[in-house]
């Protein structure tokens, strides 16, 4: 799945793939249970808006430890490309969102 290549007019959201070691041999750096795909939204100078993705098969289960890490954080499981591309979709229009109501309100990001 491509979605390194998620862009709008600039690029504002940083799509990192790192796993664990795992099948494929990569590594990420003692992190196991990570999401698959952290994505970033800066919303300001102080502040990031952020998406866990952890991506699996219509049959794919999460291990332990990703089941460990994933009690105490907001993760996304999507399916299918498509579900995933929908996904970082209302996550950019969030961040738009929050950032306006921020503007309006005269509150600094």
């Amino acid at each position: 799945m491509a979605l390194a290549k998620v862009e709008r007019r600039e690029k504002i959201c940083v799509i990192l793939s790192k796993g664990t070691k795992g099948r494929n041999g990569s590594h990420n750096n003692g992190l196991g249970g990570i999401p698959d795909n952290p994505c970033f939204i800066p919303l300001g100078k102080k502040y990031n808006l952020n998406l866990m993705l952890e991506l699996k098969s219509k049959r794919g289960r999460l291990h332990g430890r990703q089941k460990r890490w994933y009690r105490d954080t907001a993760v996304q499981i999507p399916r299918d490309p498509d579900t995933a591309m929908a996904m970082i979709g209302e996550f950019q229009d969030v961040a738009d969102k929050i950032k306006k109501v921020c503007k309006k309100e005269g509150i600094e990001l």
